[in-house]
């Protein structure tokens, strides 16, 4: 079990490592939206971020979160980080990204001279929109999928119940013939 000084030390390290000129930052964020993080650390980590680097920050976020929105699964296993095993996840992306809003939010409140925030709130609502439709096709596949495989259970017992009277039919003829016989 980690300890919530692990934690805090963790999160504070990968702000660290994002702020870095010498690293890349959109493979610190592949690699961080690789695995889960614990909210409120983040949100404090965050929070020490100044005004531009946190317009920075979402504003690659928002560019990787748009761009992993726009490919299939396993493009998006194409998109990890060459030192992890594991896919960069949509939810962790979305919750990064709430957390350095939530982190930033008086911040960004007073400056509108930017539309990061209104991007990143339009990719959102659009996703949102996405995941709706997208239940309704669940519920609609569930229920064909429900549909077919009652047929096929019910054809499994017609055959078996086609074999039970066929069997029998012959064992019928058979002990017919035996009498006969006799």
């Amino acid at each position: 079990m980690l300890s919530a000084k692990r934690v805090v030390l963790s999160e504070d390290g990968f702000v660290k490592e994002l702020t870095n000129p010498e690293r890349n930052m959109d493979d610190e964020l592949l690699k961080f939206f690789c695995r889960t993080h614990h909210e409120p650390s983040l949100i404090t980590s965050l929070s020490t971020l100044d005004l531009d680097t946190a317009k920075e920050v979402l504003k690659a976020t928002t560019t990787l979160l748009k761009t992993m929105l726009s490919l299939t699964y396993k493009d998006l296993k194409l998109l990890s980080p060459a030192q992890s095993i594991k896919t960069p996840s949509i939810a962790n992306a979305i919750s990064f990204a709430t957390a350095l809003v939530d982190a930033q939010f008086a911040n960004f409140l007073t400056d509108a001279s930017d539309d990061v925030v209104s991007e990143l709130l339009g990719l959102l609502e659009s996703y949102n929109e996405t995941c709706k439709q997208a239940e309704l096709v669940d519920g609609v596949l569930c229920h064909i999928n429900r549909t077919r495989k009652g047929k096929q259970q019910s054809d499994v017992i017609e055959s078996k119940t086609v074999e039970v009277l066929q069997e029998k039919r012959i064992s019928k003829q058979y002990s017919v013939e035996t009498i006969k016989l006799l």
